[in-house]
């Protein structure tokens, strides 16, 4: 949804929802994302405030079922003109520059912020559920749902690789002793 910056006064509300599709998301929204954004002025910058709900489909990371993740975050950040934006190459952010980004134009796509503050809500390792049991290493049965026929056999095909490699490389590899690399010219 794009809005014109010079039709802003003081300050603006913008309230709807964004299906998926419209939003180009990376993500499987199961639901559209609801925002309630205020944007006031400030000369030429801008302070966005709001709340913006969803549901995305998530795959957990111990049993690999597909499940529903809520999304009920407020959103607060400063947007700046880019004709004020640092020019040095190298520069250390603090703690409240973390929240400022910079617009170019006069229009201002608030889709892309919606976006950016869903992706930003999505935990790096995604769980189902904190007790979650995962699969089985051995035959992957799903130990959520049931228990494996295995049993409780702790041999496995990669770990008796590893064994292997470590019985017969572990010696050269790894260590701490000095080595000797001779380079051959050619």
């Amino acid at each position: 949804m794009i809005i014109h910056i010079s039709e802003i006064e003081s300050e603006a509300t913008f309230s709807g929802a964004i299906e998926g599709k419209e939003m180009g998301s990376v993500y499987d929204l199961l639901t559209p994302v609801e925002y309630h954004l205020r944007i006031k002025k400030s000369g030429i910058n801008l302070k966005v405030e709001g709340h913006i709900y969803c549901v995305v489909a998530l795959t957990c990371a111990r049993c690999l079922d597909r499940f529903g993740y809520e999304i009920d975050t407020d959103l607060e950040l400063e947007l700046v003109a880019s004709q004020m934006a640092p020019t040095d190459t190298e520069l250390e952010l603090e703690k409240g520059e973390l929240d400022v980004h910079y617009y170019e134009s006069d229009e201002l796509d608030i889709s892309e912020i919606i976006q950016e503050e869903v992706i930003l809500n999505i935990p790096m390792r995604v769980l189902c559920r904190e007790e979650c049991l995962g699969l089985c290493e051995i035959c992957g049965t799903n130990k959520n749902v049931g228990e494996c026929t295995c049993g409780s056999a702790t041999v496995t095909r990669l770990g008796e690789l590893l064994k292997s490699y470590l019985k017969k490389e572990g010696e050269n590899h790894g260590s701490a002793k000095e080595k000797t690399i001779k380079i051959k010219k050619g």
